[in-house]
């Protein structure tokens, strides 16, 4: 009986452990990004210092793992979170590290694969086709755009820390630090930088045109 109850109390501990093991195995990054999508902090009211951690620890998140917060943002509606982010980061100046990011989310986090291979990957459902890593980077590059064009403003208080109005030079500077890294030409006067973006990447062929329309779908729903 004794013998028993210590294999009993022997087998609970185990199955408590693999839980245990189980839930530190979730990716902290997509964690990191969840919380912050959820509790819908205004980064601009914050003072320099826990501003600079959290975007220090958003960025850290979408370098570690650019695959799985893009999911998180896109599953989770993360569209005004991420936009947020991104637009408090230019108003940083930290458009360099935004660059990088926007680079490994296109690479799905394989930086020596190209980015049309990376966003060709098809998925199948009920007979159907589609392109869920088109989707998901294009709801993250479709923020960046967003910023860049002026939509998605927070209703930010008088009281914020931080502007985040850019002005057209700063737009501009952003948008060639993009066109380098993606080499995919400056944008046109006149055009807004979605038209730009989209433009570019499928002239250069970064994106295939069977594969653009879901890219495009997840891109305009983040816009």
């Amino acid at each position: 009986m004794i013998k028993s109850a210590c294999r009993h109390a022997v087998l609970v501990a185990a199955v408590l452990l693999s839980s245990v093991v189980a839930t530190m195995a979730q990716s902290p990054p997509v964690s990191v990004w969840s919380d912050f999508i959820r509790d819908r902090r205004d980064l601009a009211a914050l003072n320099e210092h826990k501003r600079k951690k959290i975007l220090n620890d958003l960025g850290a998140a979408i370098t570690a793992d650019p695959e799985g917060v893009s999911i998180e943002i896109e599953r989770s509606r993360g569209a005004p979170a991420l936009c947020q982010y991104m637009r408090v980061m230019f108003a940083s100046d930290r458009t360099p590290e935004v660059v990088d990011q926007l680079d490994a989310v296109l690479h799905w986090g394989k930086p020596d694969k190209s980015i049309r291979e990376m966003l060709s990957a098809p998925a199948y459902d009920d007979g159907g086709t589609w392109f869920p890593t088109a989707k998901r980077a294009g709801y993250f590059s479709g923020c960046v755009a967003g910023v860049l064009d002026g939509k998605r403003r927070s209703s930010t208080s008088l009281a914020s820390r931080l502007p985040l109005f850019l002005s057209s030079r700063d737009q501009t500077i952003i948008a060639l630090q993009i066109a380098e890294r993606l080499k995919i030409g400056r944008p046109s006067k006149g055009d807004s930088y979605r038209k730009w973006m989209l433009n570019g990447l499928s002239k250069k062929d970064l994106v295939s045109p069977d594969v653009m329309d879901w890219f495009e779908l997840g891109f305009d729903r983040a816009y």
